[in-house]
């Protein structure tokens, strides 16, 4: 009998099956090309596999590239990051510019501190602090703080798709923008 917390009882499924089962969903898993899921207790990662995930975007004719973040905050207003590519714990030398995603961008509140009214959804975001990464967001007489959630910090590893964005920071081009693999997003602070 396979030991675990499970004991048998009137269900459908035995005790062992579901042991079994727990141990099994406690291994990585490689849910799709370039991704693997890994359970701890009860929390659950997913994550990118460098090499694999690489692989792909080459057979699909798109350049990956995992970046460590340099500088946040600076420049274009925080919706790029100044970074270096990293590869198995190898930094590179260049400054290579990374687009935030849309919606962790300053513009919708850019737009509102312009005068161009634009809220979404009856939501005006406003004060767009770049250093800190939080902004305003009201709602008739509702007004809450919102900071980016995990914020992007110097040292953190994001995953950049080189595209056309149409963007330029300090008068260089910015060719890649980060995919947000980690789930960044606006919160209540």
């Amino acid at each position: 009998m396979t030991q675990g917390p499970y004991h048998q009882g009137k269900n459908i499924v035995s005790a062992s099956r579901l042991n079994q089962t727990d141990s099994l969903s406690r291994r990585p898993l490689y849910v799709g090309p370039g991704l693997k899921l890994e359970v701890t207790g009860t929390s659950q990662r997913l994550s990118l596999v460098p090499e694999k995930t690489q692989a792909v975007a080459q057979a699909a004719g798109v350049a990956v590239k995992q970046f460590k973040i340099k500088e946040t905050g600076s420049g274009f207003g925080s919706d790029a990051l100044i970074c270096n590519t990293w590869s198995n714990d190898a930094l590179g030398a260049d400054d290579i510019w990374v687009l935030k995603p849309w919606f962790l961008r300053g513009a919708l509140t850019w737009a509102s501190d312009l005068g161009q009214d634009r809220p979404r959804n009856g939501i005006r975001y406003t004060r767009y602090t770049s250093g800190s990464q939080t902004r305003t967001a009201t709602k008739g007489d509702e007004e809450e703080i919102q900071k980016i959630v995990p914020a992007y910090l110097p040292g953190d590893i994001i995953i950049g798709l080189q595209m056309d964005t149409g963007a330029e920071a300090l008068g260089e081009s910015v060719d890649w923008m980060d995919l947000n693999v980690d789930g960044r997003m606006w919160a209540k602070d």
